[in-house]
């Protein structure tokens, strides 16, 4: 009926930030067959409860600790930590009001097709040691190239500006496996035409 868990399955309502949606969609996807509708149904009821229009990763964190009962939680907890974003509060306290802030906002850098994706995973692929600069400078980089939104072409222009040569191949194959595939061949063989696709 018009229930406010209802408003999870409707593009307005609740917004999901960061990586709070795959977290939801995660922990359902770990949960048994046998009660995942249950356990969706108490989420959505949670969510509703703690949050207002905006659902952020910390808010999944309430959401989960809520819901679970204790032998399962760390279990749970972990599902959620696989896909947090890191450092994104740190970036914020060290840069202030730095444009490259804008990434951790929900307004700012919309992330495009799986770009985000690809930005998540060429900071995993970085050695712990260096990723805070990388991090940096994809940053940096993003806010030069882009506007508003960040397209999978996109990451693939901050990649190279920030790479060395000697290790731009294997940050470009990092790229490649989240590419979304045959949409450029398709727009530059065919024109208009929709018929090969």
């Amino acid at each position: 009926g018009a229930s406010t868990t209802t408003v999870l399955s409707t593009s307005e309502g609740v917004c999901f930030e960061q990586n709070s949606k795959l977290m939801y969609d995660n922990m359902l996807e770990e949960t048994p067959w046998f009660i995942r509708k249950m356990v969706q149904k108490n989420m959505n009821n949670a969510i509703a409860d703690l949050c207002e229009e905006i659902v952020t990763e910390n808010d999944m964190y309430e959401v989960v600790k809520q819901i679970t009962p204790k032998a399962n939680l760390q279990d749970s907890l972990d599902v959620l930590d696989k896909h947090k974003t890191h450092a994104v509060k740190e970036l914020v306290v060290s840069n202030g009001a730095s444009t490259t802030t804008v990434l951790s906002t929900s307004e700012g850098v919309c992330f495009e097709q799986n770009s985000k994706l690809m930005y998540d995973n060429m900071l995993e692929e970085t050695p712990w040691f260096i990723r805070k600069m990388v991090q940096k400078n994809m940053n940096n980089a993003i806010a030069d190239l882009c506007e508003e939104i960040v397209t999978e072409n996109d990451m693939y222009e901050v990649v190279k500006q920030i790479t060395p040569k000697a290790n731009l191949q294997d940050s470009l194959d990092v790229l490649d496996k989240h590419k979304t595939h045959a949409v450029k061949e398709l727009v530059v063989s065919n024109g208009a035409s929709t018929t090969t696709v």
